[in-house]
């Protein structure tokens, strides 16, 4: 009856501390939504404090480190909330943002590659990929990643603009030139893609449209548009806001 009692006793107390481990949990990621990130990281501390195995705790402290900009120590929050679970494809976003960060550029991948293998349905996480294999030039796999988010959302602006780079990038200006129309024909106030239609047309030996989209550019705020159709257009002058 002892052994009874004292498991049961055992049993409660784990289960508050399980319950106050959520509710610092909750408080913190309350504080993180108004970017207290300080006062964040007491709340979660606390959290940890009274649940070391709370993964999701974890998770949200490296968040709160990310906005601090301390990558190190968000990324070995992300570490400790992968191995609690490593089911959980946010903790394996995260660390691939935060290594992004210092230049580790082939262990993000590795992250992504991860992460979609648990969760194949997040866009997200092609459209992160894919820039980042961009910046990498790994032209020809960056495009296959916002391919994959343009077949299953055809008018996603940010995916369209995105290839559209890449299209340019490997020198198909009629490519990129769709896809920047397309994404213009969703938001006529995406001032990147107005910009880069331009330079699609210009390429294209279009330059009356090429002006014409980089007066648009300008009157948005484009910084580079100015000096583009100074060089290119007729008469000269950038366009005064």
């Amino acid at each position: 009856m002892r052994f009874r009692c004292n498991y049961l006793w055992l049993s409660l107390l784990s289960l508050a501390c399980t319950r106050s481990s959520e509710a610092f949990l909750e408080r913190g990621k309350v504080a993180l939504k108004e970017e207290k990130f300080e006062e964040a990281l007491e709340f979660l501390n606390r959290a940890i404090t009274q649940d070391p195995s709370n993964a999701q705790a974890f998770n949200t402290r490296g968040v709160a480190h990310f906005n601090l900009k301390s990558y190190p120590e968000a990324i070995a929050d992300y570490n400790q909330a992968i191995r609690l679970d490593s089911q959980d494809y946010r903790p394996w976003l995260n660390r691939a943002l935060a290594r992004t960060q210092l230049g580790n550029q082939e262990e993000a991948q590795q992250d992504y590659d991860q992460a979609l293998r648990i969760a194949p349905q997040v866009l997200d996480l092609y459209l992160n990929r894919g820039y980042l294999r961009y910046q990498m030039r790994k032209l020809d796999q960056a495009r296959q990643d916002f391919d994959q988010v343009i077949a299953r959302e055809p008018g996603h602006k940010a995916a369209l603009y995105n290839r559209g780079n890449v299209f340019y990038e490997q020198g198909n200006f009629e490519a990129a030139g769709q896809d920047f129309a397309q994404v213009l024909r969703a938001d006529s106030k995406y001032t990147n893609a107005y910009f880069g239609l331009a330079l699609c047309e210009l390429r294209l030996g279009k330059a009356e449209e090429a002006c014409l989209h980089l007066d648009q550019a300008i009157q948005l705020g484009h910084p580079e548009a100015p000096q583009v159709k100074a060089r290119h257009c007729p008469g000269g002058s950038p366009l005064r806001k």
